[in-house]
């Protein structure tokens, strides 16, 4: 996580840590940033669960063990600075351009659903969306972090760091502004919670209970904005159908197509369909709010 997350940074940060571990910019320095740094990485490590913000603490920390590496003299590098700072220059360029042609690729993934593929891989790529407005801005920036990688690597090599470190700095605000300004706003067609909600609150009032089966996410409470939004067990959808009184059920296609031989009675209804991202883990989703009891 650390390494794609503090991308593009990682160019400098394994020479930051070799610096600290020598103490080069001083004993004091050194103390106060592992006591930050490792009881934290080491806690985060061993909980249960592993969400990539979890980590998110020590970047402060991680930024000022690379500006401390910045603002070194060339003289005092030596031979295992030189060593640590040639595999954050690779490790930089392997990341980037993966990157690179990840967003290249990106826009073309769907055509795949077109070959002969393993089954449960061609179900996941059968719910990749077309994303042609997507093509420009995505090519935008790949260009924009092979650039930026190829040019600050030849920086850093030189030892010319604070030149590596104004070129990261401009380019990522570049593509920062790409990003925003284009790709983000053709990403937000691909969400999952808003048009859902907004599908719901038109086909039924307030007061009408929700319920979610296999999709739980905050983004959903939120736009929906009634609750409480309680979840259902898979084994409950039958009683859930069979209930009375209105009540909405939201959950994904596939456990609705496995629930409808055992709901086939009762009387429930597609209300609303999406198909897209789920931003909070990046998986593809068709997402169903099934009706129950509800007002023509």
């Amino acid at each position: 996580v650390v390494l794609m997350t503090f991308f593009p940074w990682i160019m400098l940060l394994p020479g930051a840590a070799a610096a600290q571990i020598r103490a080069l910019g001083g004993a004091v320095p050194r103390a106060f940033l592992f006591a930050w740094l490792i009881p934290t990485f080491v806690v985060m490590s061993l909980v249960a669960t592993k969400l990539p913000h979890y980590i998110l603490p020590i970047f402060p920390a991680l930024a000022l063990a690379v500006g401390a590496l910045v603002s070194l003299p060339r003289r005092e590098f030596g031979v295992h600075e030189l060593r640590w700072l040639a595999i954050g220059r690779w490790l930089a360029i392997t990341v980037g351009m993966a990157l690179a042609v990840a967003l290249i690729a990106a826009p073309w993934l769907h055509l795949l659903a077109a070959w002969d593929l393993p089954p449960r891989l061609a179900k996941n790529i059968a719910r990749i969306p077309a994303l042609p407005g997507l093509v420009g801005p995505l090519l935008a920036s790949a260009v924009i972090l092979g650039w930026m990688v190829l040019l600050a690597a030849q920086q850093q090599r030189t030892l010319r760091l604070n030149a590596a470190a104004a070129t990261l700095a401009s380019a990522m605000g570049v593509w920062y502004v790409v990003a925003a300004w284009q790709a983000l706003p053709v990403l937000e067609r691909f969400k999952l919670s808003k048009p859902l909600a907004e599908m719901i609150r038109a086909r039924t009032d307030a007061g009408v209970p929700v319920m979610v089966c296999g999709y739980d996410e905050a983004s959903l409470h939120f736009y929906l904005d009634r609750g409480p939004i309680r979840t259902l067990d898979p084994s409950a959808l039958a009683a859930w159908a069979a209930a009375d009184g209105s009540g909405v059920l939201v959950t994904t296609a596939e456990r609705w197509t496995e629930a409808k031989p055992i709901v086939a009675a009762a009387a429930v209804e597609v209300i609303a369909s999406v198909d897209g991202i789920n931003v909070a883990n990046g998986s593809l989703l068709h997402l169903v709010a099934v009706g129950r009891r509800l007002p023509r």
